[in-house]
């Protein structure tokens, strides 16, 4: 089932978006629109629309979540990188000082 609205022109927005407004919500008497401006849809068409829409966005949601989490794998492997490169060092001088003094 399709019902139409006639939106009123004064609830127009100034870049041409109607604000959802209808005729015994106006103050006086209305003009009237020239004809049906939208369809309203059917609540169980919308709902399956909107149950679409969500499949969508869950797909979507896991893929990003899985971009992020391999940069995160990559980003982290390089980071331990570094800091074994920088204990390693540290390790290499500390024993090369040690040894210069005779302690080792």
């Amino acid at each position: 089932m399709v019902s139409y609205l006639k939106l009123l022109p004064e609830y127009k927005l100034s870049y041409g978006i109607e604000t959802g407004k209808i005729e015994h919500e106006a103050k006086g008497k209305a003009p009237l629109a020239s004809g049906p401006i939208g369809p309203i849809i059917d609540p169980k068409d919308y709902t399956a629309a909107i149950r679409r829409i969500d499949g969508i966005e869950e797909k979507v949601e896991f893929v990003v979540a899985e971009i992020h989490q391999t940069e995160g794998k990559r980003l982290g492997r390089e980071i331990g990188i570094l800091y074994g490169m920088l204990f390693g060092a540290l390790i290499y001088i500390a024993y090369s000082v040690f040894i210069q003094l005779g302690i080792f």
